[in-house]
């Protein structure tokens, strides 16, 4: 079973188990009450399983379970995903057939300057609208999940452009900066370490930061991915999951009369309880690198985010 299981499968299954008697209404709905009480990223069978035990007290309904969901698990997101691209396959087949030019498009570097800066303008003038919005900043609250992402639009883009970009000497010493830095290799002592551990020599560390920055320079040429990272949680249906917490988010924030503008809680708490308790890991030197890690300009957005989340994980315990 998945380390993570999106939350409309949970409901979908427990509902298919209901309707098949191995759940009774008051089983389902417990067990239904633990998950959508569980954080998104810990979210699991295994988790559920276990709480059945504790909430039933019958170790034979947890074995019953735990058979049946090996069989009949309902996986609606890779459902909806396979139904997406049946459709997306469809149409294709509908489309005519390009007509062939009777010459030869040579494609230059100067077309490539134009087709970005067109591209950038316009990404920068389309905004999202209010659930895409509200579904990519559940996302940023997940910096790998958003990486994930990102990295699925930026293949998306490059497939729909055609990218030569030259790396500069200055984007490799930035590349190997990050590098380091994210593997807290301070000294060259460390580096060379870690080197001999991965089994690498200097010059294949040269390759592999130039292919880093090629990235690195892709990305920024790609410019405002956001309408893709939306589009690609749509294809997978992370954006049904994403909007369901985000609204559950707002709709108990606003029944407990709290919000983010008007909370108390100072940064040093919110830094503290968002990387440390949220994410596991330590509060990031530079907190700009971690905004630009998601997606984000200025610390007021970000701020804004953990703060909701945090009166929302308050809230629940209340």
């Amino acid at each position: 079973m998945a380390a993570s299981e999106p939350m409309v499968n949970i409901r979908a299954t427990l509902q298919l188990a209901h309707e098949q008697l191995v759940l009774d209404e008051v089983q389902k709905d417990s067990l239904l009450a633990v998950a959508k009480s569980t954080f998104y990223k810990q979210r699991s069978w295994i988790g559920l399983l276990e709480a059945s035990v504790k909430l039933f007290g019958d170790k034979c309904l947890t074995g019953e379970l735990k058979n049946w969901l090996q069989q009949n698990r309902v996986d609606l997101k890779k459902q909806d995903a396979v139904q997406m691209l049946q459709i997306m396959h469809q149409k294709r087949e509908g489309f005519s057939i390009k007509p062939e030019s009777e010459y030869h498009f040579e494609w230059t570097n100067v077309w490539d300057a134009v087709f970005y800066e067109h591209d950038q303008s316009a990404a920068t003038e389309k905004s999202l609208d209010g659930n895409d919005q509200r579904v990519l900043d559940q996302l940023r609250l997940d910096p790998d999940q958003f990486q994930r992402y990102m990295d699925k639009a930026l293949l998306s883009w490059i497939c729909d452009n055609r990218v030569e970009i030259p790396v500069s000497d200055s984007g490799v010493r930035a590349a190997l900066k990050e590098f380091r830095a994210e593997n807290q290799l301070d000294s060259r002592t460390q580096l060379l370490n870690y080197m001999e551990r991965v089994d690498v020599d200097e010059a294949q560390l040269t390759d592999l930061m130039q292919g880093v920055a090629r990235i690195d320079c892709i990305r920024q040429a790609a410019g405002d991915l956001r309408s893709g990272i939306v589009d690609q949680l749509r294809l997978d249906g992370g954006y049904i999951e994403l909007l369901e917490i985000a609204n559950e988010k707002q709709k108990l924030l606003q029944i407990a009369g709290v919000n983010a503008e008007d909370s108390t809680v100072l940064p040093p708490r919110l830094l503290s309880w968002y990387f440390g308790q949220q994410l596991g890991g330590r509060i990031p030197q530079r907190l700009e690198d971690h905004l630009a890690r998601i997606g984000l300009d200025n610390k007021g957005d970000f701020y804004r985010l953990i703060t909701e989340d945090y009166l929302y994980w308050r809230e629940q315990d209340r």
